[in-house]
């Protein structure tokens, strides 16, 4: 007679309960020391505070169990006979599926919910927190559990779901690595943006992310007739910015979901033991740790300064053959179509080096027309922003832009002038495209110099005003500080006429003297500051020195208004 197949998955999933009980009760036990440790406040509100603050980095935590839980309850497609014996079993894959994962999702919830009723008391009037606080530890948990059940079935032992699970969990970071490394040395001035890659990287932007804010609501009480207002605040605790992010991934954790029972009813029982169970696979496995390999040798050729490109090429090298090993289950790879392959990959990565550094369509000397910018901004190392709107202003950036690019990088000493750390420019587009270069190991040559003090000489660069008139009017009050750098306690004086003193700093400005980021060997010698209150609220400190003509003729003519008693004596520290 025929036999019936079976529908019940209970008692598989009861065996995945008990048979690993001992991984979510340490679980268990070690969030409820970490968290007990972390809410040692008497205050509920500081203990709901630090509650909330928790559910980023806690994300480190899930990443990790959720690939341990994954390849214990599916680990017996890691091993043939296990593998053969159970789907031997009359239970379809569908009912072995979802009784795993029905219990991968207990291993979480249950000593999370634990976890919450313990905290509490602790919580008080917050208690709403903990809940919150389960709430994002439940979507971080799924979508790192569905990406480890599909690594589960992408790989055939766990060594391969491990490396595999570690791919797709930080692949965006590693190609960002391999980007630096590799390419952005051969790119004069361009920095590839990190924000898109780490947004790629759930478990580094989850950990960034705030989910929960304070919110303080104040009140006013009004007693009688008297007008006798008491003032009280009242504290809540809020959603944040995180949870968009976190329940995005969870939805693609439920498509991943199904993606990975897709690929188990697919699954062959022989793949158990190998690397790659999805033979498809095998090629992106093999490339992708060719490429980290050759990318961790360049690193090492890179520190020891002996040139990365050869060591990228026999990291390649070796890389390739070990992966190779690892599919095949072999060292016996050694042969015509592997080294075809090989030479396949290194030419393509040889070909890619070789335009960026050719670089025939000009991405690294590209400088855009003063007409098609709408604003710029200009970056020195140890000084402010600054950012400018004036076509004239514009058309300075783009002239100082093409100087640093005929000039290049330079790494040999150049006499006669200082080193300066970095110049980063940034233009914005009138069709909305940004624009962003960043220099680093530029020389301070006299032409560059000159050109950027021009720049920085200007009212908008000392200042960071656009209207003189309105400026002036604005400044909240105007002290001068023996000190050039003006120190705390350097001796000071109140200055009550300050628009004039302001207006002769300016015309020090119109004779380009007044720059403050390229003369540090005279601000040494520098005679005294200025601390200007700024209209935004900002301090703003303006050096001093003996070129400064206009400045110092104004101090000297209304020093009787400031300074009576004849204390301060021009002279440089």
């Amino acid at each position: 007679m025929k036999s019936r197949i079976s529908s019940s998955n209970l008692t598989a999933f009861r065996k995945d309960l008990t048979r690993f009980a001992p991984l979510w009760g340490l679980y268990l036990i070690g969030g409820l020391l970490v968290m007990l440790t972390a809410l040692s406040s008497d205050f509920p509100f500081y203990a709901a505070q630090t509650l909330g603050r928790t559910i980023g980095p806690f994300s480190v935590i899930n990443l990790i169990y959720a690939g341990l839980v994954a390849m214990c309850l599916f680990g017996d497609l890691f091993t043939p006979r296990m593998c053969n014996a159970l789907h031997a079993m009359p239970l379809r894959r569908e009912h072995w599926f979802l009784s795993h994962i029905a219990a991968g999702f207990l291993y979480s919830l249950v000593p999370n919910f634990i976890g919450v009723l313990c905290m509490l008391p602790l919580l008080g009037s917050y208690w709403y927190v903990g809940f919150l606080w389960l709430l994002g530890m439940e979507l971080e948990f799924l979508f790192f559990f569905a990406l480890a059940v599909l690594c589960v079935f992408c790989a055939g032992n766990r060594l391969g779901m491990a490396a595999m699970y570690a791919i797709l969990n930080f692949g965006s970071l590693i190609l960002l690595w391999f980007l630096k490394t590799i390419y952005e040395p051969l790119l004069f001035g361009i920095r590839f943006p990190e924000e898109p890659f780490l947004r790629c990287c759930p478990v580094v932007w989850m950990s960034k992310k705030r989910y929960l804010v304070d919110v303080t609501i104040r009140h006013v009480e009004n007693y009688g007739s008297g007008a006798y207002y008491e003032p009280s605040e009242t504290v809540f605790i809020r959603y944040g910015e995180g949870w968009g992010y976190v329940v995005l991934c969870a939805v693609i954790g439920l498509a991943l979901m199904g993606l990975g029972l897709l690929l188990y009813r697919r699954r062959k029982l022989e793949c158990a033991g190998d690397l790659i169970a999805v033979k498809r696979l095998e090629p992106v496995f093999s490339v992708v740790f060719t490429l980290c390999a050759g990318c961790v040798f360049a690193l090492f050729g890179e520190i020891f300064g002996m040139g990365y490109l050869p060591f990228l090429a026999a990291g390649m090298i070796v890389g390739f053959f070990t992966g190779q090993m690892l599919l095949r289950r072999t060292v016996k790879v050694f042969r015509p179509r592997t080294f075809g392959g090989m030479a396949l990959l290194i030419l393509i990565v040889a070909a890619t080096i070789g335009l960026t550094a050719w670089d025939p369509i000009g991405i690294t000397t590209y400088v855009p027309e003063t007409e098609e910018v709408t604003r710029a901004e200009i970056d020195l190392h140890y000084s402010e922003a600054l950012e400018l709107t004036d076509p004239d202003s514009i058309r300075q950036v783009t002239q100082i832009h093409q100087k640093v690019l005929e000039q290049g990088p330079n790494q040999e000493e150049y006499p006669g002038t200082y080193y300066l750390t970095s110049i980063t420019i940034r233009y914005t587009l009138k069709s909305g495209a940004a624009v962003s270069r960043e220099y680093a190991g530029i020389w301070m040559k006299p032409d560059l110099n000159d050109m950027l003090t021009e720049l920085y000489t200007s009212p908008e660069a000392v200042f960071g005003c656009t209207d003189w008139d309105t400026y002036v009017s604005g400044v909240k009050s105007v002290t001068l500080r023996k000190e050039s750098y003006g120190h705390n306690d350097s001796p000071s004086w109140m200055i009550k006429d300050y628009p004039g003193l302001l207006e002769a700093v300016r015309q020090d400005c119109e004779a380009g003297t007044m720059a403050q980021d390229f003369r540090l060997d005279e601000k040494y010698d520098g005679i005294c500051c200025l601390w200007i209150h700024q209209p935004d609220g900002n301090l703003r400190t303006v050096s001093i020195t003996q070129n400064d003509v206009h400045t110092l003729a104004w101090l000297r003519e209304n020093r009787d208004q400031w300074d009576p008693f004849r204390t301060f004596d021009f002279s440089a520290d």
